[in-house]
């Protein structure tokens, strides 16, 4: 149950332990965040502490999942997650105890035991916390109470008596606590006496204590986070509601907690408490009900038309996704009382008769009329959000150039969003707002104009006008707004900024992404010294930066990708604080100048797409914070000898320069954890590579002229090598006392001869002819096998066989646009338990997506038929069978049951034309010793952890080293190989292999 003090053992547990570890994070509220947000954003989370990284990018909850296990499969984390309540959820964060490196420590709480068992978890490693005795709670209360670890004298007996009532559990007793520190006894005695009128419901009552004792504004906030607000910012609630100390008292009383990140947090408990408070008001009639936050109860009140003047709030989740509803033109007639207001769904085909003037808050999402009633005059309103409306007026009868009369009421509306609505055109009287602070007009798409007047809202911070495509002019006069910090103007059509932008001196942010008409920027914008962040990309036509752009020493951020830019201005090294200059498909620009060197706190520079391009600055190993340089598709065909100097590099892309050597020298670059040399003509890596101790990545994709691999660092994750077709050895570096375990992608490499020293799990190979001994063969995508009886005995595996190929249909797949690493096809595996006939009705599958192959967007169609083969140790079979006995299902197991294999695609034009499938036992692999027909190429094909796309199910795909490794040796084709003078204990580990979920 909740208040247990789950929460703040864990944290404890956290704070004692975690330098233990190489890293540790805290994922605390798992269960509301993925009520929230999709379960990525937690898997981000995890990520971006563990591997102090904040560019991590998830497609989907898969590829979440298997970054996980690729990304710390070598790391002793410490992982806490807490209030779990879906068996879903663990399955994304911490999926299988092998995702973690040894000595790895996973800390989950939660309010349901059985989600632990269900995972895997044994008895003695779930500790289920008990209620504190009297000894505890005392200690705890008086703590809470006195600040001490005991009560004084004249006390001990109303401790008591107050931790009887708050029955041993922690929240209890600190709620309780703070309503009786600092009174007097009599007082005490007071509030104890009243918890002895509800005996049974101890939490409760004490929580009752607690808000029985605070004033109507604070009971009435209370309410409101409890229904409405919880997990909200605070600022925004204190606005909102224009309340101040009442936040703080109730924090004071431990009803409320403000986060590290500024929002209001309460605990689910007393959440449920408040929610009660609001239920009990009418048990029977909602619509005496005074706040009303499920959807279901919502639309019962409105549908029935039967709202009260008791209704205060109606809340709809943003996220609703139902049925629209049809609603009368009267359905708010009723609530005169109503303050806040959020809704969404519905549809009003008889118009709006009535809103309430107490409301200070309406969020109506895709509101379907084109104004506002005409009786609405909104004396409180705080903040209106009117986002994807038809709005074309704010009031019926009332056209926006007679807006007066109604602004005046608003006088104090700090917030107007009125983002994708019809509106065309604000009135002059937008300037009586003198309160507002945000302006959103984003994609309105109708918009023509604004008025002067807008430059007398002089406490407006933010102004987004991006979208407004048909807006063509600024204000002249817009330096006025001396207070702006953000103006966003992306999209719009103007052709120049008025001069007066120089006055905006308190402006941080300038993004006039894709204005596409913008001939210049006026070289008074280097008057604005707190500017931070300039984004022009898109603005094809600006063909030059002001010469003075060095001024703004404040700057962080320049992005002028897409421009037509010829150069840049050397006044650019005065930039000292430029953290990042992007440079992208800057097609016009011939040279970057020296004078950039100087940027020394410069972090990522992007020139990818810069075709006119031919050298890059011969002093660029200056930069010497510079941890990303991405050169992609340019002229540049030797980098300087001075890069071998940027000792912070992170990453580095030299992709698509038609280089023909890499430095021998790049070990230097000894921070480096990612490589892309792809679509480059050198022959062959310099040796030294090796000595990149830090690197997990290696892209060389496409490089047709590449002959072989050095040995490469025990860092390494991955080798991106796809398309290499002059590639024909490996290196040999795969000792059986290392865990080196890189994926390897070699599609399409049909030189490959030399595989040396490897066990995959799985494999594709060119060709079309499936090996022999797979007895089973079936003309589509499935296949049956028939279990033997004690199967699991006496089989090894089973091996796996499908032949597919790929029929470009010019359509899309999975992921038609993005990164060049987005996956455009995906092969799956499933595996199921079916009972034979007659035997009962029991099935049992592994996750339909449990074994996967994915193919790279940028590869393009696989150039012929290829085979992908898998192999299933014997372990997966005992994992199946301790859950059909778990489950009492001997006779099952007892009676025989078929393997049920099927082969599935997703992305057109891969289609699995034919399959096999076999159990391997020992006499297979003694006979097969003896043949050759193991005459095809194999490597791994698991996805890059770094890859976003649908990256399925927990497989584990990696390259091991062998006992003893097996020769190889070319074969009868250029494209195959076979194996030779191999005992029976080395062929009986070469074999492909995949785990499924521990079941």
């Amino acid at each position: 149950m909740g208040g247990m003090g789950k929460t703040t053992l864990a944290r404890v547990l956290h704070q004692r332990i975690h330098y233990h570890f190489d890293a540790s994070t805290f994922i605390g509220n798992v269960r509301e965040e993925s009520c929230k947000n999709d379960l990525t954003s937690l898997q981000k989370q995890l990520l971006d502490d563990i591997l102090i990284e904040s560019n991590i990018r998830i497609q989907d909850i898969w590829s979440g999942m298997n970054m996980i296990k690729d990304r710390l499969r070598k790391k002793k984390v410490l992982i806490i997650l807490d209030d779990v309540d879906q068996p879903e959820q663990l399955e994304a964060l911490a999926g299988k105890r092998d995702w973690f490196g040894l000595g790895s420590r996973i800390i989950i709480t939660t309010r349901d035991q059985r989600l632990l068992v269900t995972h895997d978890m044994t008895e003695a490693e779930i500790y289920e916390v008990n209620k504190l005795d009297n000894v505890e709670a005392l200690k705890l209360f008086s703590r809470e109470v006195f600040k001490k670890d005991y009560p004084p004298e004249d006390f001990k007996e109303l401790s008591t008596n107050a931790i009887h009532y708050a029955g041993g559990l922690p929240l209890a007793l600190k709620v309780l606590g703070a309503s009786l520190m600092k009174r007097d006894p009599v007082v005490w005695k007071h509030i104890l006496d009243k918890m002895k009128e509800y005996p049974p419901k101890k939490l409760m009552n004490a929580f009752a204590i607690t808000y029985n004792g605070l004033d109507s504004k604070e009971k009435n906030l209370f309410l409101d986070i409890a229904c409405f607000f919880k997990g909200e910012n605070k600022g925004w609630v204190a606005s909102i509601l224009q309340i101040s100390i009442e936040i703080d008292s109730l924090k004071e009383k431990s009803l409320i907690n403000i986060s590290r990140f500024g929002t209001l947090w309460m605990h689910d408990t007393l959440q449920d408490f408040g929610r009660e408070i609001v239920c009990h008001e009418s048990l029977y009639e909602l619509n005496q009900q005074s706040r009303l936050w499920l959807s279901n109860d919502i639309f019962h009140v409105l549908k029935h038309n039967i709202g009260t003047q008791k209704v205060k709030g109606i809340f709809l989740s943003s996220s609703f996704l139902g049925e629209k509803e049809q609603l009368k033109a009267e359905v708010f007639s009723k609530m005169i009382n109503l303050r806040l207001l959020q809704i969404n769904h519905v549809h009003l085909p008889q118009g709006l008769d009535y809103l309430s003037n107490e409301l200070c808050f309406m969020n109506w999402e895709k509101y379907p009329l084109e104004s506002l009633p005409e009786s609405f005059h909104p004396n409180n309103l705080i903040e209106l959000i009117m986002r994807a409306s038809s709005l074309k007026q704010l009031w019926n009868g009332i056209k926006l150039k007679n807006f007066p009369e109604i602004v005046g009421n608003m006088s104090h509306l700090p917030h107007l969003v009125l983002a994708r609505t019809a509106i065309e055109g604000l009135p002059k009287s937008i300037k009586l707002l003198t309160d507002l602070t945000l302006l959103d007009l984003k994609d309105c798409k109708s918009l023509l104009s604004l008025p002067d007047t807008i430059c007398c809202l002089t406490s407006l911070k933010t102004l987004t006008l991006s979208g407004c495509y048909r807006l063509n002019k600024l204000p002249t006069n817009l330096g006025n707004l001396k207070c702006l910090k953000k103006l966003g103007v992306t999209g719009i059509a103007i052709r120049e900024l008025p001069s007066s932008v120089e006055h905006l001196t308190g402006l941080t942010s300038l993004n006039l992404s894709n204005c596409k008409d913008l001939l210049s920027l006026p070289d008074t914008i280097c008057s604005m010294t707190n500017l931070k962040a300039l984004s022009l990309s898109g603005c094809s036509t600006l063909d030059r930066l002001p010469k003075n752009l060095g001024n703004l020493t404040g700057f962080k951020e320049l992005d002028v990708n897409k421009t037509a830019i010829r150069e840049l201005p050397s006044s650019l090294r005065h930039l000292s604080n430029l953290t990042s200059l992007n440079l992208i498909d800057c097609k016009e620009l011939l040279s970057i100048p020296n004078a950039i060197c100087n940027m020394k706190n410069i972090k990522t520079l992007t020139l990818s797409g810069c075709s006119k391009l031919e050298d890059l600055p011969e002093n660029i190993g200056n930069l010497i914070g510079l941890k990303k340089l991405e050169i992609i598709g340019t002229a540049v065909r030797e980098p300087p000898p001075s890069l071998s100097c940027l000792r912070s590099l992170v990453e580095l892309e030299l992709r698509d320069c038609n280089l023909r050597a890499v430095p021998n020298d790049i070990d230097s670059l000894h921070l480096l954890e990612k490589l892309n040399l792809s679509q480059n003509s050198f022959v062959y890596l310099p040796a030294s590579i090796v000595r990149l101790s830090k690197l997990k990545d290696i892209y060389i994709e496409n490089c047709t002229s590449l002959r072989s691999l050095p040995q490469i660092p025990l860092s390494t994750l991955s080798i991106w090598a796809n398309g290499c077709n002059s590639l024909e050895t490996l290196p040999n570096q795969l000792k059986p006392e290392s865990f080196f375990e890189p994926n390897v992608y070699l599609l399409n490499c049909f030189k490959l001869a030399d595989n040396q020293g490897t066990n995959s799990y799985d494999l594709v190979v060119p060709g079309r002819k499936l090996p022999k001994w797979f007895s089973h063969q079936s003309a589509g995508a499935s296949v049956t096998l028939q279990a033997p009886h004690n199967f699991d005995e006496k089989c090894l595996a089973i091996g796996m066989c499908a032949a597919f190929e790929h029929f470009p249909s010019g359509l899309g797949g999975l992921f038609d646009s993005g990164s060049h690493d987005r996956m455009r096809h995906m092969l799956f595996c499933s595996i199921a338990l079916h009972q034979k006939s007659g035997s009962g009705g029991f099935m049992f599958y592994a996750d339909r997506k449990c074994i996967s192959f994915p193919f790279p967007e940028n590869f393009g169609p696989v150039e012929s038929r290829h085979l992908w083969l898998i192999y299933v140790r014997r372990e997966f079979f005992h994992k199946i069978k301790d859950q059909v006995f778990s489950n009492g299902l001997h006779k099952f197991w007892e009676n025989g049951f078929d393997f049920q294999i099927e082969f599935q695609t997703e992305g057109t034009g891969l289609t699995v034309t034919y399959c096999r499938a076999h159990f391997v036992f020992k006499q297979d692999i003694e006979d097969l010793s003896k043949t050759n027909e193991m005459d095809f190429v194999f490597y791994d094909n698991h996805l890059n952890s770094e890859v976003p796309g649908p990256k399925a199910g927990p497989s584990t795909g990696r390259v091991r080293q062998l006992p003893k490794a097996p020769k190889w040796k070319a074969g009868p084709s250029p494209s195959l190989v076979e194996v030779v003078n191999t005992t029976s204990e080395e062929q009986s580990n070469i074999a492909i292999e995949a785990s499924v979920w521990d079941l």
